[in-house]
């Protein structure tokens, strides 16, 4: 495997024309896929948003770290179009095991376990950011995905945000969003 993902990364340097025309079929297979998303988002003057549908399709794989490097090539390539997919992703699911303390092991600290359920929604709190998905993110305040568009809004420092916090609240009559 640790070979055939040194391929696909020398192919995207070397040939980004060849890495682009072998992106769909390199994408099937679930080894490599992680690294082919990463790849394809690697430097951001070479984008090209023509990988982003197969790469939208994959915010819904189940492994997480194919999902996690989805979400960040989604920000990456600005995608707009992510972002109601994103604030899924960005709110925590409730009962999930992120919302539990963890236990602190004596050989490991906490921290240094993997948690899909708290990496993937920072992720994708930061691709809303990247994105710059205000409007998504003010029209998600009033629905169930509040908590990732909070957490989005808080780093987007746009009058136009400020604007949009000021119309919802003062239209608002719930009182744990204001």
């Amino acid at each position: 495997v640790n070979s055939r993902i040194a391929a696909v990364w020398t192919l995207r340097h070397v040939n980004w024309d060849a890495f682009k025309a072998a992106f769909g079929s390199l994408l099937i297979d679930p080894d490599l896929r992680e690294h082919v998303i990463r790849a394809a988002t690697d430097r951001k003057s070479q984008i090209d948003k023509s990988l982003s549908s197969p790469i939208f399709s994959k915010l819904d794989d189940g492994n997480p770290r194919v999902v996690a490097a989805a979400v960040v090539a989604m920000g990456r390539m600005e995608e707009a179009r992510a972002a109601k997919k994103l604030l899924e992703l960005a709110t925590p699911a409730s009962g999930s095991a992120s919302a539990l303390p963890l236990a602190v092991d004596e050989k490991k600290d906490a921290w240094r376990l993997p948690d899909p359920d708290r990496v993937i929604p920072h992720l994708a709190v930061k691709a809303l950011v990247q994105i710059n998905a205000i409007d998504a993110c003010l029209e998600a305040l009033n629905g169930p995905h509040r908590a990732g568009a909070i957490a989005a809004l808080k780093h987007m420092h746009d009058p136009k945000t400020v604007d949009g916090l000021f119309k919802v609240l003062s239209t608002s009559r719930d009182e744990s969003l204001r």
